[in-house]
């Protein structure tokens, strides 16, 4: 049996992650929310001084959004190599983890309503 201090850390992963993929889905609605402002701008044909500062701004906001997202996704991906794939791989068959892989894609995928 898992020692306590054991179940205490994989209790504060768990936690850890779901706080990771919520951070994640929030980036996420923000850079949709400022991508759909940015296509109704454009989509406006208004190019005066006050839009294109404002479509200057959005595009600056959206470089600084998706390289906190890119950051981000890289420490998340990095903790889940080390950390979930070897549990992955110890308790599932191949099979399992091309179901499960398979799944979560696409359900995850299929789901998103962005832009």
């Amino acid at each position: 049996m898992p020692s306590g201090s054991s179940i205490v850390e994989n209790h504060i992963d768990q936690e850890e992650y779901e706080e990771d993929h919520a951070d994640e889905e929030r980036m996420f609605r923000c850079i949709n929310e400022l991508l759909k402002k940015l296509k109704m701008h454009l989509k406006s044909f208004d190019f005066s001084v006050k839009v294109i500062e404002e479509v200057r701004t959005m595009v600056s906001m959206l470089s600084t959004y998706t390289g906190r997202m890119a950051r981000h996704l890289k420490a998340h991906l990095a903790k889940e190599e080390e950390s979930c794939l070897p549990l992955v791989e110890k308790h599932l068959d191949t099979r399992e983890i091309h179901d499960l892989g398979e799944s979560s894609i696409t359900n995850y995928i299929c789901g998103l309503t962005y832009i």
